[in-house]
């Protein structure tokens, strides 16, 4: 449980660190235009990987 919210949060801070670095300005590409947008979109796959490897709480 607490590894996927770890990881979560890790995502997120690699996804503003991805907006940071890779801005869109116009907004014409949506992932980087808003900051919440560009972390919701480096949680969820990091969320989505933690929770296909854990199997009753033990790493396979």
């Amino acid at each position: 449980m607490y590894t996927k919210i770890i990881g979560s949060l890790f995502g997120g801070a690699l996804g503003l660190f991805y907006y940071k670095l890779q801005s869109c300005l116009n907004g014409s590409w949506p992932i980087t235009a808003k900051p919440h947008r560009t972390g919701i979109y480096g949680t969820i796959p990091v969320f989505m990987t933690r929770s296909s490897f854990l199997i009753t709480g033990a790493f396979v």
